[in-house]
């Protein structure tokens, strides 16, 4: 039976709208409903993004007129004008929203419905919505969480914004000091970002980066604290009390020890929460908690004709994985041979100074799997000449073989380190082992040079001491034959 639409994507977010125009371009017929009213896109990644641009330039000033090297911006003092500092980033922000809007994407071709509908199976699956019932010959969720406040005593009185509501803050001048609370990887970003613009951060994480390499842990957790992060690991908030300057927070860590942070302003970080009842999945079969909506690894839901991608899995949807569950969706529900997530394989990035970036196995990963079979190779940025002419000596770069030479994993930290991961996922995702690897041309000077040196460290380790002693005597007989 013929269907109206090749796609129907159910969004509210970026990811959706974004999906909608790609699956366009490809002349599939899109149908997008948005709720009602439309939310804008997510614009605290973009003011997270400028944010950072605008930190690490005012954290090179003191270095281009070779003065002593602070920890925190102290000029301006304490309050920074944010009215005056985030105009041209709301402007920048309009533009991005003006290519994603709801306009554009009609004249594209996609058509865009307002409105709240619900999901019925007879006569045939489909989708109805402002008196319509949209059939097509697949769907995607890609709807918006709501952020989750802890059941924490006096919270609701107090002063308290979210990462969304961050980037609607009407104040001229942020807080003297913000506590943030949450394990969202953004909200190492954000306590940054903010210091660095002069604003006491008090960070609190139930864990610290517990998905990346503990040897970039460390060091990220120890750049934080030099530029004056506050940082509390382990410690749980179990009261917020308000008070004429602000907030007081109240909680202990496990050893039962009790601690008290005083801030004027609360962010919350935390994971998000769904609310998809009125969508009446459970009359096609699809199976959702308020955690996330159950898919399989083509990102299908117990419904084949169902997928689901970015806020609506749940957990912390960072870009660069939404990204990748976005191509997968459009690849499978438009074209005939489908593939599955290889989340092993999508980096994972978090934007510091120095930037950190990951792919495949973590040591501790790696290890328990393959056990003594695992080769570690590392280096630092000190070895690089990039990094004295930025004057960015802390870093690294490790990588995880196999003793064959295959690529389990990487761990990259440096200054655009989300930008040369690529190389190592590519190689991972082709199978090249660090013989193919060491064949690559890298520009030089660039931080990617790490890997010039990484395989030349693994040519001179795959050396066995006869190896190493035939060597020896091949040079000495060539310089004995020299004229």
């Amino acid at each position: 039976m013929a269907v109206d639409y090749d796609l129907v994507i159910l969004g509210g977010t970026t990811v959706a709208r974004s999906v909608a125009a790609l699956a366009c371009r490809f002349q599939a017929q899109v149908a997008l409903v948005e709720p009602q009213p439309p939310r804008g896109t997510d614009n605290f990644r973009m003011l997270l993004s400028e944010w950072a641009n605008l930190s690490y330039r005012i954290e090179q000033l003191p270095r281009s007129q070779e003065m002593p090297h602070p920890t925190r911006l102290t000029s301006p003092p304490e309050l920074l004008n944010l009215a005056a500092q985030t105009a041209p980033i709301l402007t920048e922000t309009r533009m991005i929203q003006q290519q994603q809007s709801l306009d554009q994407l009609a004249a594209a071709g996609v058509d865009v419905i307002v409105g709240q509908g619900e999901f019925h199976r007879l006569p045939r699956l489909g989708y109805r919505v402002n008196g319509r019932s949209l059939s097509s010959r697949a769907y995607l969720l890609a709807l918006p969480g709501l952020p989750i406040y802890p059941a924490i005593l006096g919270l609701d009185g107090a002063t308290v914004l979210t990462l969304d509501a961050l980037a609607e803050f009407k104040g001229e001048t942020l807080p003297k000091r913000i506590a943030i609370l949450g394990d969202d990887p953004q909200a190492i970003e954000f306590a940054q970002i903010l210091q660095r613009l002069g604003v006491q951060v008090t960070l609190i994480q139930s864990r610290f980066l517990p998905q990346f390499d503990p040897q970039a842990v460390r060091l990220i957790q120890a750049q934080l604290e030099a530029e004056g992060v506050s940082l509390f690991t382990g410690v749980s908030i179990e009261q917020v009390q308000t008070t004429n300057s602000g907030i007081r927070l109240y909680g202990q860590d496990a050893s039962g020890k009790a601690h008290c942070i005083e801030a004027n302003l609360l962010l919350l970080a935390t994971a998000r929460r769904l609310d998809l009842a009125h969508l009446k999945l459970e009359a096609i079969g699809v199976k959702w908690t308020p955690d996330g909506v159950t898919v399989n690894r083509m990102l299908q839901t117990t419904h084949p004709r169902v997928y689901a991608c970015g806020e609506t899995l749940g957990g912390f949807a960072l870009p660069q994985l939404v990204r990748e569950e976005a191509d997968l969706v459009l690849h499978n529900a438009l074209l005939l041979s489908p593939r599955k997530v290889q989340s092993h394989l999508v980096p994972w990035t978090l934007f510091t100074d120095p930037q950190i970036a990951q792919v495949g196995m973590n040591q501790i990963k790696a290890r328990r799997t393959y056990g003594k079979a695992v080769r570690i190779l590392t280096t630092s940025t000190q070895t690089i000449a990039r990094a004295y002419l930025q004057e960015e000596m802390a870093g690294f770069c490790t990588l995880i073989l196999r003793q064959d030479g295959k690529i389990l994993g990487a761990t990259i930290v440096s200054p655009q380190a989300s930008e040369w991961i690529s190389i190592l996922t590519l190689a991972m995702q082709q199978n090249l082992s660090m013989a193919q690897l060491a064949q690559l041309p890298i520009p030089s000077p660039t931080f990617a040079e790490m890997l010039h040196a990484l395989t030349y460290t693994w040519r001179y380790q795959r050396l066995t001491t006869g190896q190493r002693t035939w060597l020896d005597r091949y040079f000495d007989l060539r310089r004995s034959w020299s004229s």
